[in-house]
């Protein structure tokens, strides 16, 4: 059992695997539809790339949401998870549990020097139903962790179409109703934040989750330092 779509490279047994090489792996509308497109067949999505590239704080939060996994295969052909580190033996070694062996490949312990001080942040705010309501504050609180103020942008995708705005950001939440409605929220170099926003109809009004990560500086920077004592 598969599923027709551009972005499938291979296929195993219950689940599909797209392939890239870009360094940066986005939210993009190709591979939401992909996962969507799988989740809906009741397959799983493996994500494979070398080790030079990083999916993006958004794109993360749906391929976890979608059970899928994200695969490095190293120059040798050596495979790992790429959230946890563990060595895999093929791509299905993924989705066992236990895995075939819980060794951690030693390229995923050499950590890189730094550039970031990276809050993670998340939050669920629970909106009665009014007329009134106004999605996308809690965004704006975290962002003020950081150097910025608010966000930069919103959308449906990366990179996302619009810039940062709760009124219209609350009216396409509000237009997808009673459907949850999932957004991808960015800052800029002045406001270093990635995430999501989820909006979801209850018996009592409207559920808002917010998760993602705020950069507050670089670190030992006395603006990082500031944010993170105690």
């Amino acid at each position: 059992m598969g599923i027709e779509h551009p972005l499938v490279d291979g296929t195993g047994a219950g689940y599909v695997v797209s392939e890239t090489v870009g360094r940066l792996v986005a939210l993009t509308p190709m591979r939401a539809d992909l996962v969507v497109q799988a989740a809906a067949a009741g397959l799983r999505v493996v994500f494979l790339t070398p080790d030079s590239s990083r999916l993006t704080e958004p794109f993360r939060q749906v391929l976890d949401a979608a059970d899928g996994r994200w695969v490095v295969r190293s120059g040798d052909g050596a495979l790992r998870d790429g959230s946890t580190g563990t060595s895999l033996l093929g791509l299905a070694d993924g989705f066992r549990s236990p895995r075939t062996t819980d060794a951690v490949d030693p390229r995923y312990l050499e950590v890189p020097r730094p550039e970031q001080v990276q809050f993670v942040v998340s939050a669920s705010i629970r909106h009665r139903p009014d007329a009134g309501t106004r999605l996308g504050r809690a965004w704006e609180t975290f962002a003020a962790l950081g150097p910025g103020t608010t966000p930069s942008g919103w959308g449906s995708h990366e990179p996302v179409e619009a810039d940062w705005d709760k009124d219209t950001l609350t009216a396409a939440a509000r237009a997808r109703m009673p459907q949850e409605a999932r957004f991808v929220v960015v800052g800029d170099e002045r406001t270093p934040l990635a995430g999501s926003l989820t909006a979801r109809r209850t018996e009592h009004g409207m559920e808002e989750v917010v998760s993602g990560l705020v950069g507050v500086g670089a670190p030992a920077a006395t603006r990082s330092d500031a944010r993170t004592m105690p």
